[in-house]
């Protein structure tokens, strides 16, 4: 595994842990984009491992596509969705989504980075 994967890695779980650790002081803002970049960062760790580019926000998800075809998951899409609408409401001016939502997408979020994770240091 390359350092750069390895430091994607530890950034999206960094991030992870403190997006929940907003949602539990109900720094909803806070805790959406903390969730997005946990799955920016674990898609660029995937990204890295396999010589795949990632270099814009729409690189991203390119990155899901791949990787939900390498595992075979079509869940990763769903997660995705997820992980967009935590980045979408920390940059509208009014957060529409609701803290029940966030809350789901946040664990979405979760099971999206363990599959980007275990793809990334698979081999």
């Amino acid at each position: 595994m390359t350092t750069l994967t390895q430091d994607h890695i530890q950034i999206s779980e960094d991030f992870l842990k403190r997006a929940q650790a907003y949602f539990a002081q109900g720094d909803l803002h806070q805790a959406s984009e903390k969730g997005w970049g946990a799955a920016a960062h674990m898609a660029k760790a995937a990204a890295a491992a396999h010589g795949w580019t990632y270099e814009t926000h729409d690189d991203f998800f390119q990155i899901i596509r791949q990787a939900s075809n390498r595992l075979g998951d079509r869940r990763l899409h769903t997660w995705r969705k997820s992980a967009n609408d935590l980045h979408r409401n920390f940059y509208v001016r009014k957060m529409f989504l609701d803290s029940e939502t966030i809350e789901d997408d946040l664990n979405d979020v979760v099971m999206l980075a363990d599959a980007l994770k275990g793809l990334a240091t698979a081999r």
